[in-house]
């Protein structure tokens, strides 16, 4: 699903942020990242390293809203490490293979994600992951916003 598909304003935002500070180059810096210019999604904000072997996702920050609404604490932990501590709850495989297209394409990303509480889906939310690299070349890091607003 490509930016035209998604209604959260949210991601639209954060996109149109991210195309802002990149300028001429194919992806942004961690370091171009001002939070004061992106309050309205830092609720809703992950920031994310990527590492290359293995592929590995980390989570380095995990807005206050993601918290909540998840009812998990995942700031500097792994995406393979919460398998143990959610269960079935979290489609590990869905959320790994959203993370390395990012990394491999080299380009952000959005889609519709869905929450399950106990085995049961409750509620579907949009998203984007969008990649950032130091090198300018290879996605080392990336931001993503979890709007739960987006599919009510």
């Amino acid at each position: 699903m490509g930016i035209e598909g998604i209604k959260s304003q949210k991601a639209v935002r954060l996109y149109e942020y991210w195309c802002s500070i990149k300028g001429a180059r194919h992806m942004p810096a961690r370091a171009d990242i001002d939070p004061a210019e992106i309050k309205f999604i830092l609720p809703n904000l992950l920031l994310t390293e990527m590492e290359a072997e293995p592929f590995r996702i980390r989570y380095r920050i995990v807005g206050t809203e993601v918290v909540r609404v998840t009812r998990v604490e995942f700031t500097n932990r792994y995406l393979d490490e919460l398998a143990s501590s959610v269960g079935d709850d979290l489609d590990l495989d869905y959320w790994m293979r959203q993370y390395r297209s990012c990394c491999e394409k080299r380009e952000p990303i959005f889609g519709i994600g869905n929450l399950r509480y106990d085995g049961h889906w409750v509620q579907s939310f949009e998203w984007a992951i969008l990649p950032l690299s130091t090198n300018g070349i290879d996605v080392d890091m990336a931001i993503a916003v979890e709007d739960y607003e987006s599919r009510k």
